[in-house]
């Protein structure tokens, strides 16, 4: 449930505590969200029940300003100061679990992301890591083929010219070295791009490894500092409220003193009648 400031649990009723509990959580839903509109529009509601008991909660909805267009402290207790100790006030206590929610799930978001985008990349790499095997076995063929009708066409034109056998043999040897040197190049290049995506891949890896521990260092850092809020404004609540609670005592003996000052006076004067 959402917390109350101090104010708000002393000066409103019942309805109109729940009805702050309510813009309270909408506010930190549009809050979450990063809606800007929502968290002015709850603010505002809020705001106008306080108006109602004669006081506004200032930016944070924390504080206390007395409205002169209302009368303050509608929804306390009856009774004038002198028929009893005024009621125990409370501080603000810091929002711990609401915090730690909160960054929780932006955290997990965050991490959700970073692995959907891995996981889209590793898969595009693994596809292009399949694909290179055929397109370099389709080159292969080729050069093969190649290799085969330029040998067929030597043989013919060997055969039709009377080439001796021992040109025949240098040049079959010289093109045997020729399709021998395609394919070694068709190799290297094949290595060479599977090698590639092996980087590709580790790359991608580090990258989503120092994302993670990005996301969760800064994660940490703003966590901190909205829980170092949290705590500051719990201990300026402390503050106010004992401050507070000690004008409220001073109030209630000073108007005690002038009620027993009143009954001391009547009982005098009825002695003396």
């Amino acid at each position: 449930m959402a917390e109350l400031s101090v104010y708000d649990d002393s000066f409103l009723d019942e309805e109109q505590k729940n009805k702050i509990r309510a813009f309270t959580q909408e506010w930190w839903r549009a809050h979450e969200a990063g809606d800007q509109a929502g968290m002015d529009a709850a603010h505002a509601a809020a705001e106008r029940v306080r108006a109602q008991a004669g006081y506004s909660g200032g930016e944070g909805g924390w504080e206390y300003h007395e409205l002169s267009s209302s009368k303050a402290g509608a929804g306390t207790s009856g009774g004038t100061l002198g028929q009893g100790t005024p009621a125990a006030l409370k501080s603000y206590e810091p929002r711990e679990k609401e915090v730690n929610d909160l960054y929780d799930a932006a955290l997990g978001r965050e991490l959700a992301g970073l692995k959907t985008a891995f996981d889209t990349n590793v898969a595009a790499a693994k596809e292009s890591r399949e694909a290179v095997p055929q397109v370099y076995q389709d080159e292969k063929n080729d050069l093969a083929a190649r290799s085969a009708v330029a040998e067929r066409n030597f043989e013919e034109y060997a055969a039709g010219t009377g080439l001796a056998s021992g040109a025949r043999g240098q040049a079959r040897l010289a093109m045997e070295n020729t399709r021998q040197n395609g394919m070694s190049a068709l190799n290297a290049q094949e290595g060479a791009a599977l090698s590639e995506i092996d980087r590709q891949e580790a790359e991608l890896k580090r990258a989503y490894q120092d994302g993670i521990a990005k996301a969760v260092a800064e994660g940490a850092y703003e966590r901190a500092a909205a829980l170092l809020d949290e705590y500051r404004r719990a201990e300026e609540s402390r503050v106010s409220v004992s401050q507070k609670q000690a004008d409220e005592y001073y109030r209630w003996r000073q108007e005690l003193t002038k009620e027993l000052e009143a009954e001391a006076e009547r009982l005098r004067k009825e002695a003396g009648a």
